[in-house]
């Protein structure tokens, strides 16, 4: 049965008048769509991902196109649609509040395929969304997308403006998206302040509470002492605001001759001199907000975290991470940070202890 569409106005209501998808595009009639870009970060890198049309497609076929997009059926709107089209096209599910508006297109153009005119007129909304995966980790429905691949986002533009590849990709919806993008996509890492310690603890509750219930060992939340402290010069507090939210933060400290420190595993287990116990930093507490996951924000904050401790002449970086947060240690472990021994802490919570020369 042929998909029936909403004819709208000019603002994107509709009007009340239906009509089939292929009546739509012979008579030029205004109608919805939405259209999400997925992007990552890699190697310090922005990339978006684009799909390849299926050549059966009745429009454009073989092109390649924007991550996901769809056009609206009657009685659906922008958003749901959106996610309804991620999850059919691409096997990814998303929910509303991790779509981000790169605002509305006014669409008018006519080509001719299979021989028969292709009149589209269109309201688009423009939506960005964040997922650090690989091509191979999609399920792209096979009847609508030959194949999924990243594209560096400069490299994508300069063979969007040159035709390198064949696409129908627009210039301008391209530029909206690289707006957001530049415009998110930096996440300054800055020091936290007193009025922040609010929104940190929260976060930590946050994060505490997505854990599965055979993972709530993996996480210890602390009080807003524990951070105080972090402000002076025990510690460091860093965090990365996003778009007035906090989206993570790493709590450091600095235990010098403490009881508490894990320096000793490291002269034991890395041969790390005796004598250097003070020069020890603990990365004491990291969290990222689920709505900012998949951006690299922990292995962004754990660069900049190492490079706080040596600019405070700290030689030897330590952590603890529970054995089966495989995250978390993926993450260390890329920063460059090895496992030493297993040890209990926090009460008699089981902890590899890691370890790294600053």
């Amino acid at each position: 049965m042929e998909e029936y569409l909403d004819i709208v106005d000019e603002t994107g209501e509709p009007t009340g008048e239906k009509k089939e998808r292929s009546r739509v595009h012979r008579d030029g009639d205004l109608h919805r769509t939405s259209h999400v870009w997925i992007a990552r970060r890699k190697r310090g890198r922005l990339q978006l991902l684009l799909q390849k049309r299926s050549r059966d497609k009745d429009s454009h076929p073989g092109c390649y196109d924007i991550s996901s997009a769809g056009h609206i059926p009657v009685g659906s709107g922008f958003v749901d649609s959106a996610l309804r089209e991620l999850e059919e096209e691409l096997g990814v599910y998303a929910l509303e509040k991790e779509l981000e508006d790169c605002g509305v297109r006014r669409i008018r153009w006519k080509d001719r395929f299979y021989g028969t005119p292709f009149l589209d007129n269109q309201v688009s909304r423009v939506y960005l969304l964040w997922r650090n995966l690989e091509a191979g980790q999609f399920r792209p429905q096979a009847s609508e997308i030959e194949e999924v691949r990243w594209m560096d986002l400069e490299e994508l533009t300069e063979l969007v403006k040159e035709g390198g590849i064949p696409h129908c990709i627009s210039e301008e919806e391209l530029s909206m998206v690289k707006n957001r993008l530049y415009r998110d996509a930096a996440f300054p890492v800055v020091p936290a302040q007193g009025p922040d310690l609010e929104e940190i603890l929260a976060l930590e509750q946050i994060a505490a509470a997505r854990l599965g219930a055979g993972q709530r060992d993996w996480y210890v939340t602390d009080d807003m002492e524990f951070f105080r402290r972090h402000l002076s010069a025990e510690g460091a507090l860093l965090k990365i605001p996003c778009g007035g939210r906090l989206a993570a933060f790493l709590a450091l400290r600095f235990p010098g001759d403490g009881e508490d420190s894990l320096f000793p595993c490291a002269a034991k287990y890395a041969g790390a001199d005796p004598g250097e116990r003070a020069a020890c930093a603990h990365m004491e507490s990291v969290a990222v907000h689920p709505d900012f996951w998949g951006n690299g924000l922990m292995e962004k904050l754990l660069s900049e975290g190492v490079a706080a401790a040596k600019s405070r002449g700290m030689r030897h970086l330590m952590a603890t991470v529970h054995p089966d947060n495989r995250f978390s240690r993926a993450n260390f472990e890329a920063a460059g940070f090895r496992p030493l021994t297993e040890a209990l802490k926090y009460g008699g919570l089981r902890r590899l202890i890691y370890y790294r020369r600053a």
